[in-house]
Formats: structure tokens, sequence, C-alpha cells
């Protein structure tokens, strides 16, 4: 705005210039209209700038709101809450998210009086020291939320004007703490599990061993010095000590419970599948629990079908799970019956094996099923004093059914008796058509014909269908158990399944020809050794030989020549010396005894080293092998005699009261013929395997010699 500034000056009477009356007049109304204007002029400045301050003002109003609105705003997405309260306590400012935590939903809270506000609170007491002059802080609890609170004095100088506070939400951070500390908490209880569960492991095996080699002395003792007794007519000694034979078999038994479900919850059971047959295994079972039916008054039916069943399993588990729930039906059913039926079943689509168990005993209630497979349950209290066991059985049969694809069912009825149910997978991926010669008709290529424990199998692989048919008749007819493959590929997996005594083969087979099947059989560590005679009308007998075969007959072959070769193979004219390496002394004198008793001849050794010294003097027909000794060990022992040619083909069982691991069997394979675990055989069981590998020993050693000549 500018402004114009007149000067009116009055000139004095003398002054040498005057001016007429009339022009003096007029000059004097000029100055006053022009005094007048610049007066409005003024007037109009000021109501224009007055105009322009009230549109300032209203704008920096507006400002201030939007700068409130803002404030708000974002306080209402801070996890915060502030104030600020004039000296008097009066709340000046109250804003936050979380102002519901401090003070019902309508409260007004600018304009009112802290005190009355947040009354009895620790929010009271943090704003009243704060307007006493000194800062404070609390954490301050809201329901599930956590707050850290500060406050402090406000001043102009020195003098004291009010307060600002703030409280922060915290309860995401302590959450984070909290989680924070129970994860450490957890890494260093899963450490302390972890190495928990190694010394528990560490223990199992230390037990296992510790526990089964005296129990093995006394079980062994007391059924050698039993039959002793009888023989000599010592009745009462006779009793005593059959007392004591099945008191050691009950205490392994609660042992390999206690054992087992450890194992099982802790992850470390190992097993080892292969193709099974079944009908006479289940048969074998029975016959171990016959005795403890027939106790009490039972009968015993077996029910299998007329063709082999064969299964991709565990052998020993499912030993365990099937001589387990034939002893629970032996033992709670009296002067009843118990049935063993093997049928063929599915399950979700599967096929497998299923075994019923039934018996006609005291049965169980709906309830009492309900916690049958819990650890250390028996259906009634009274029924653990009256029967024995640890309670433990079930449960490890169906942790066992589990672990080899399975499932384990039941169905009871108080006093009427109950049904285990047993289902297996036909094979160990559950894909059906892996394994061909698991359920198929007795006819075909694969299948196991006439089946007997005691006797040898025979394989024919042959592309010729009447050829076979031809075999399987006449062989089963002499007692041979047959098995056929229709060509090479099939011949080789037939072979490393059963591992028969001996092979016939054909040379000329589509595909994979007989003489590139004699090849692969004779490069394979473990089938090396099987006798093979060539069946054949190719005349070709010297390269037969060259590769390995054991005899060469051209067809149209005579049947009183196959038999005569093959009836060479079969037959063991002589027993041991049987070689026994067992650094237990009362082990060792035990099957020392026990095996000369029986007509063989034995040889002992304390450890490894030893064990070599006395092969080196004679040559032992089988080993019985230790595995944990000192000076050297039953793994270190193998190894040794497999690397020797004197000894490479020996048989060697292994007795051991270790649990093998899969690291173990590894080590074993192809080294060791048999495992038994140190108190779980019988006497008869162990001289028949015996038998079985001195043949299969037997027919090795002359096949060498009718090679060298």
């Amino acid at each position: 705005m500018s402004f114009v500034v007149l000067a009116i000056y009055d000139a004095p009477a003398s002054a040498s210039l005057a001016l007429p009356a009339a022009q003096m007049k007029g000059l004097q109304v000029g100055s006053m209209l022009g005094l007048v204007g610049f007066l409005s002029f003024l007037a109009w400045g000021f109501d224009s700038a007055r105009e322009n301050f009230k549109s300032e003002v209203h704008t920096s109003h507006q400002a201030l709101r939007h700068s409130q609105e803002q404030m708000r705003s974002v306080m209402s997405y801070s996890p915060i809450m502030l104030w600020s309260l004039a000296a008097d306590g009066t709340i000046l400012l109250a804003e936050g998210s979380k102002r519901v935590h401090f003070s019902p939903d309508d409260a007004t809270l600018v304009g009112a009086h802290y005190g009355e506000l947040y009354k009895d609170s620790m929010l009271c007491e943090l704003m009243e020291t704060a307007l006493s002059g000194d800062d404070c802080s609390a954490s301050i609890e809201r329901g599930d939320q956590t707050f850290e609170a500060h406050f402090s004095p406000v001043y102009e100088g020195e003098k004291l004007v009010g307060a600002v506070g703030i409280a922060t939400d915290i309860t995401s951070n302590q959450r984070f703490e909290r989680i924070q500390k129970l994860n450490d908490e957890l890494r260093v209880a899963r450490d302390e599990a972890l190495e928990a569960n190694k010394i528990k492991s560490l223990f199992l095996a230390n037990m296992s061993h510790e526990l089964r080699t005296p129990l093995n002395a006394i079980i062994g003792y007391s059924e050698m010095l039993e039959e002793e007794a009888e023989d000599l007519e010592i009745e009462d000694f006779a009793i005593d000590l059959k007392k004591i034979h099945e008191a050691g078999r009950h205490l392994l038994a609660l042992i390999n419970d206690i054992l087992d479900l450890s194992k099982v919850e802790s992850g470390k059971v190992d097993t080892l599948f292969e193709d099974l047959p079944l009908n006479d295994f289940v048969r074998e079972v029975v016959d171990e629990t016959r005795g403890l039916a027939q106790k009490n008054g039972n009968t015993v039916e077996i029910i299998v079908p007329d063709s082999t069943v064969i299964v991709q399993t565990d052998r020993r588990r499912l030993r365990q799970i099937l001589f387990n729930l034939l002893s629970n039906a032996s033992k709670f059913t009296e002067n009843g019956r118990v049935t063993v039926e093997l049928t063929r079943g599915e399950k979700d689509g599967l096929p497998g094996a299923l075994f019923h168990i039934r018996d006609t005993g005291i049965g169980m209630s709906a309830d009492q099923i309900d916690s049958a497979f819990a650890p250390f349950s028996q259906v009634d209290g009274s029924l653990t004093r009256k029967y024995g066991g640890t309670g433990l059985g079930l449960t490890i049969c169906r942790r066992f059914c589990e672990l080899l694809g399975g499932d384990l069912g039941v169905k009871s009825e108080i006093d009427v008796g109950s049904t285990f149910t047993v289902w297996l997978p036909k094979s160990r991926d559950n894909k059906s058509a892996r394994h061909r010669a698991v359920f198929e008709g007795v006819d075909k290529p694969g299948v196991l014909h006439h089946y007997r424990e005691d006797a040898p199998t025979i394989l024919v692989i042959d592309d010729d269908e009447s050829v076979r048919g031809l075999l399987v008749r006449m062989l089963s007819k002499e007692g041979y158990n047959v098995v056929t493959a229709s060509g090479g590929e099939e011949g080789i997996r037939l072979a490393k399944q059963y591992e028969p005594a001996a092979i016939t083969l054909d040379v000329m087979m589509p595909g994979v020809s007989g003489w590139d099947v004699l090849s692969m059989l004779k490069a394979d560590e473990a089938l090396a050794k099987i006798p093979v005679v060539m069946l054949t009308i190719v005349d070709e007998v010297s390269k037969g030989y060259a590769l390995g075969a054991s005899e060469y007959l051209t067809k149209p072959f005579e049947r009183h020549h196959l038999l005569a070769v093959l009836q060479e193979y079969k037959s063991c004219k002589e027993k041991g010396p049987v070689l026994v390496v067992e650094d237990d002394d009362n082990t060792r004198e035990l099957l020392q005894r026990t095996f000369t008793q029986h007509g063989w001849s034995v040889m002992t050794a304390e450890n490894g080293l030893v064990a070599l010294d006395k092969m080196d003097e004679e040559e032992p027909a089988l080993i019985l092998l230790d595995l944990m000794m000192p000076e050297m060990d039953g793994f270190t022992f193998m190894e040794v005699v497999r690397q020797n040619e004197r000894w490479e083909s020996t048989p060697i069982i292994v007795l051991t009261a270790m649990e093998l691991t899969s690291e173990d069997h590894e080590r074993l394979r192809g080294g060791i013929l048999e495992i038994f675990q140190k108190g779980s055989y019988s006497f008869e069981e162990l001289e028949r395997q015996i038998h079985r590998q001195l043949q299969r020993s037997l027919l090795g050693k002359q096949v060498r010699e009718a090679i060298e000549s």
C-alpha cells in the first residue's frame, strides 16, 4: 500500500508572495478535499487488510484442524496413547488407538480431570507424580494387553504448567520375547532329549547283551539238565529244572517286550524285508506255541490255502506278531479252541495277506478293547496277576504291523472269545505287480510248489512250458521244493529270492540267454556257489563247464540221470566239526556239551584270533559266531575268513545277544547265512539250520571239485 503525504504550509503574512483572498480560500478548500480523500483511502486500506487477516486466520485454523485430524488419524493406527495435562490436572489432549483400554468408549477425555477419570489406577499415580514435578514410568496391564507408560512434567521457565505422557503397547514385543524364550528352551530340551536318546540307545544295546547273555546260559543249561534228568529218570529234578527253564523263557520274553517297545518308540527298529512263504511259516509258529495251548487243554486248528502264499515282509517281526497273538489266545483260553487262518485279502484296494487268530476264551468288552493296545495295559488288573506279562504285547504287535506296512484289528465278546486280524501288504512298496510270484496259481512260473521246510529247493529256468511242467511233477514227487522261471531275468530274480540248492538252466531262451544267465549267476557273490545243471538241446559241454556249470545234460535227458545228479548235491553224510567262537564261558561250554551230546564234533574259541589259529589246524564244516568279543570281534573275524580262499565258503551262523542295526546287517550281508538271537531259539531250531547250511556247503564243495576235475 502506498501513501501520498501532502505538506501544507501556512505562510506568514509578511511573505513577499501574498495570494489574493479568493485564491487562498480555494486552496484551503482543495486541501480539505485532499485530506478527506486521503482518509477515505486509509479507511479502504484498513478494511482490505482486515479481510485479508480474517482470511489468513481462517486458513490457519483450517490447516490446524487438518493437522489435528492427521495426528488423530496417525494416532488411531499407532500402538500408543498420548496425554497432555494442565497444571490443575485437566486433560488437554488424549489421543491414540488404545484409548479403549484406558477408559469407557463413551467417556469424554478432554476437559475431564485425570483423578476422576483414572481413579485408583496406576495411570492416575503416574499422572500425579508427573504433575508433582518428577519423571516416572511403569508397566500397565489392560486385559490381555501390556503397556509401557512414561510421564514427564512440563515447565515454562521455572513454572510447572502441566505434564505430558505416552503409553506404548508392548504386547507383541512381549509375545515375541516369550516365543523366543520358549524356542530357546525347546532347543535346549531337544538337544537334551537327543543326548538322552543316544544314552538310552547305548543303554539298550548294552542291556540287550548283558541281560540276554546270562539268560541264554540259564535257559540253555536248564534245558540240557532237564533232558539229562529225564534220561536218568530223576523226575523231581526234571520238574524243577523245567520250572527254571520256563521262568527263564518268561523273563526273556519280558525283557524282549520292554526292549522292543523302547526301540519302537525311539525309532530304532531295523527291518529286513524278504519274500516269505507264509503257509509253512504259519505252521512253524503254531508249533512253537502248541505246548502252551495244550497246557490249557486247548485244541489248535490251522487253515491255509492250497497254493503257497508269499508276501514281502520281515520274517522276525512277523514271527513276533503271530507268536504273541497265538500265545495270548492260548493263555486266555482254557479247554477251548484256537484257530489260525491264512487267507488272501485286500485293504484300500491293495492286495495282501490276512491272518485271523480266533479263540474261544474270556473275550473283551467294547471298553476293554479300546484300552487293549495301550502300553502296560491288560483288560483287568487281576489278569496280570493271574496270567503274568507286561501288558506290552498287543502294543508291540500293532506297532510292528504298522512298521511292516500293515494293520492289526480285533473283534471280541465277553465269554465268547476274540478274533485278532493281521493284514500285511503283498509287497513292501504296495505295488501289486512288483513280485509276480506272490499269489499265483500252482501252474504258473514263479510259484514255489509243494513247499516243505526241510526239503532243498530247485529252481527251473526254461522258456518251454511243457518242460517246466514235467520238471515240476518229476522233482516234486522226489521230495524237492520247485520254483520255475520262464526267462533269464526272472530266473536271476528268483535265484536271489529263494537261494535254491541247485538250478536247472536252459540255454536257448528269448531275451537273456542261458549263457548270460550262467555268467550273471557266477558273477554274483551271493549266487556264485549255487550248483547249476544245464538242461539244453545245445551240445556245448565245454562252454558250459567253462562258465561255471556244475553238470551238463542234453535234452532229451534221462530222468534217472537228472535225479541222480541232484541227489548227489542233496546229500550230507557227515557232521562237523563245528567251530564255536564265543567269549562267554557259560555259553561256549553249553554249546559244546549240547552239540557233543547230539553226536557233533565241536571245536571252541574264545575270540576271533584264537578261532583263526584253530582253523589253521583244522578246517571246520561250519562256524557258530558271537559278534561282541575282545581281541577280535565277530565282524572282523568274518571279514578275515571271507578273504581267505580256504574258508570263503565255510557257512557261518551268528549267535548274538546284541541288537543289530541296519549298518550291522549290511556288514554281515553276504558273509553269514543265519542270525539267531541268544535265548530266543531252541537247540532243535539251531541244529535244523546247521543241517541245512551244511547241505549247501557240501553242494558248493562238490561243485568246486567237479570244476577242478
